[in-house]
């Protein structure tokens, strides 16, 4: 996951630089779980930018998945964007969201609705 995190980090990064914005880099440092934070993973001028990544399956649907206490969650601010990026063998995109505009939702696994809920990419589509 982790990995997978750093990987849709760079391409969100990388993208951002093409299209000539000024954005700070990733950050290369693992934590541990009690060290993490709800920190935006970029920032530009304007903007505090998270991204989620989603590594395609055939389990669930395209979706990503937040803490409830995530401030993203609690307490949405207009400042707030999100990245959200699909990783698969053939083909990665991702889609970016104010956090205002999104829509988050119970998870579908069972185990996760106490402390979860989930964008889903069926959502953004619309």
């Amino acid at each position: 996951d982790i990995y997978i995190g750093k990987v849709a980090e760079f391409m969100v990064y990388n993208f951002l630089i093409n299209e000539k914005k000024i954005v700070s880099s990733p950050d290369l440092n693992i934590y541990e779980k009690f060290n993490k934070s709800y920190d935006a993973d970029l920032m530009t001028k304007n903007s505090n930018i998270h991204v989620k990544s989603h590594m395609i399956n055939n389990i669930f649907p395209v979706s990503w998945v937040f803490q409830k206490k995530d401030p993203l969650v609690s307490k949405k601010n207009e400042n707030d964007i999100l990245a959200l990026v699909v990783i698969s063998d053939r083909n990665s995109y991702m889609h970016f969201k104010k956090v205002l505009d999104v829509i988050f939702k119970e998870p579908l696994k069972e185990s996760l609705k106490e402390t979860k809920v989930c964008i889903y990419e069926s959502d953004l589509i619309k």
